[in-house]
């Protein structure tokens, strides 16, 4: 009964491991161009229409900011004003290259973690077969059931990138109007808020490749029933 559960358990663990590493190794590492993602562009488009019919009443609101110092206000003169009202539009305008190269960074940076040795589709498929290997050849439980623990640790992985790439596109379809609102003191921490977020999501990737480089220096180290 014990040997014919673990084959059960070990089952599930060979036939799960090989596709879940495969689709780590050819697309969790990455975040698509913009340029594969056609519908951005026009959706992108339209955020930046929005802005570019709703600037001039950010502009009005700022000039009477500027005419109100010393009377109803005397935080923001025009030197607080004038250079948000310069800055905030070119932002808007280029933050769709700003995104495009934003993300083709963080590739970059991903495929410089893992390094010119390490192609990440042969590694997880190595590492794949390791885990299998070990999987197999245990009759302990517990080594099985932590099998089925690094599964859904993948399935868990899979579902974060599917979040992180539909946030990217958000933040990136709504980036015109996030950072339109540099123009006022009052509207800043939007804008700001749209830069920590952008910049955390891209940074996960970096942090999903260094674990798997970690993962594969040690499972797949000398020594270890792996590769050397």
């Amino acid at each position: 009964m014990g040997k014919a559960i673990n084959s059960w358990f070990a089952g599930i663990v060979t036939a799960a491991l090989h596709p879940l590493l495969d689709t780590l190794g050819t697309t969790l590492l990455s975040t698509p161009p913009l340029e594969a993602l056609p519908q951005v562009g026009p959706l992108w488009q339209y955020s930046w229409g929005l802005v570019l019919a709703g600037y001039a009443l950010l502009v009005t609101i700022g000039g009477i900011l500027v005419m109100a110092h010393q009377s109803v206000q005397t935080r923001y003169s025009i030197r607080e004003i004038a250079p948000r009202l310069l800055i905030a539009l070119p932002a808007a305008a280029l933050s769709l290259l700003i995104a495009d190269q934003a993300v083709l960074l963080a590739d970059a940076l991903s495929q410089a973690i893992l390094g010119q040795q390490i192609d990440p589709a042969a590694a997880t498929g190595a590492l794949a077969n390791v885990l299998v290997a070990q999987a197999l050849g245990s009759s302990n439980l517990f080594f099985l059931l932590l099998g089925l623990a690094v599964v859904a640790l993948l399935v868990g992985i899979l579902v974060t990138y599917v979040v992180r790439v539909v946030v990217t596109i958000i933040l990136v379809i709504a980036a015109p109007l996030c950072l339109a609102c540099h123009a006022l003191p009052g509207l800043d921490g939007i804008a700001r808020w749209w830069w920590r977020t952008f910049g955390a999501v891209l940074s996960i990737q970096l942090a999903q490749s260094l674990t798997l480089v970690v993962a594969i220096r040690v499972f797949l180290a000398p020594g270890n029933g792996g590769a050397g």
